[in-house]
């Protein structure tokens, strides 16, 4: 034991030695390094975490469903209708209204060039948001409540930005996410970025920001705003990286 001790604490020094020397020699070929080690460090942490939830899951035992009682008779709990309303931003004002409502709005609407459009679903505690390209696609009521859950297809997302050359700001932004993680839903493209920061951080926004992402087969990339997301499950993967045109 004590053998092994001593050898780990000799590598210890002789990496800090080597990397202290490298450091000295070539400052530029020091951070290449470093900044490998530190992704593969991440990318480590993320599979062994990754592995730890879904065997926590598969552990999970199966919820039984009870209805309270009371005075000897079954009480079960009302269920709560689910809620839509079309949510449209224009010039940082809001203009909100259920979809049942959507024809005495119409004029309004389809005279309103918003910057970005949704469709928000609340459900008991659950909200989720819908995103929506083209006005048309208020005229299929049935299209429009249908909400099909995809699985949390990034473990981390960071909003990077310049504020000079020698500093970058970064801020997670994955918290809320969840929220969108909807089939063929469009995010992270700049429209989106720039609104979903608006709403959720106060950062302030810059034309130069990139988004580092880990998604959760643990790739690592990079995204600019000139591409965009395209949550549409292919193969192993939830989601497709475009450019946009």
């Amino acid at each position: 034991m004590y053998q092994v001790v001593v050898f780990c604490g000799y590598l210890t020094f002789g990496s800090m030695l080597g990397m202290s020397i490298l450091f000295c020699c070539d400052k530029e070929k020091f951070f290449n390094i470093s900044e490998r080690v530190s992704w593969e460090s991440v990318k480590c942490y993320h599979k062994v975490n990754n592995k730890i939830k879904r065997v926590l899951e598969d552990l999970k035992p199966i919820e039984i469903k009870t209805h309270k009682i009371t005075k000897g008779n079954n009480i079960s709990k009302k269920k709560s209708k689910k809620i839509y309303k079309f949510i449209g931003y224009h010039n940082n004002n809001t203009f909100m209204c259920n979809i049942n409502k959507l024809r005495d709005n119409q004029y309004f609407i389809d005279n309103t060039n918003f910057d970005i459009m949704f469709i928000k679903q609340s459900h008991n505690d659950e909200i989720l948001w819908k995103r929506i390209l083209n006005k048309s696609e208020l005229e299929n009521m049935e299209e429009l409540t249908k909400f099909e859950k995809i699985d949390k297809p990034f473990l981390q997302i960071e909003y990077c930005q310049e504020k000079d050359e020698s500093l970058q700001v970064k801020t997670e932004i994955h918290t809320n996410m969840k929220n969108f993680y909807i089939k063929n839903n469009k995010i992270l493209d700049k429209t989106f970025v720039e609104w979903y920061i608006r709403e959720y951080f106060s950062c302030i926004h810059c034309e130069n920001y990139e988004l580092q992402i880990i998604d959760t087969n643990i790739n690592i990339f990079k995204m600019t705003n000139k591409e965009f997301c395209l949550l549409k499950p292919i193969d192993d993967h939830e989601y497709i990286i475009k450019h946009e045109n």
